[in-house]
């Protein structure tokens, strides 16, 4: 993890779980992480990830 003592100690278990998925599914590796926020509404995000099989959208 990039810096554990910045998160919230309530969100320990989903960043846990959150740096356990990346490791799983990324080709690349590392220690840290970059989270990004697409520019687009909500309900045309949730369109795209209909055809996304096998992936999530977290909000």
């Amino acid at each position: 993890m990039s810096d554990p003592s910045r998160i919230d100690p309530y969100l320990v278990d989903a960043y846990v779980w959150l740096y356990q998925q990346m490791a799983a599914q990324l080709t690349s590796a590392g220690h840290g992480a970059i989270w990004s926020w697409a520019r687009i509404t909500r309900p045309d995000l949730a369109d795209s990830c209909k055809v996304s099989i096998g992936q999530v959208l977290l909000t």
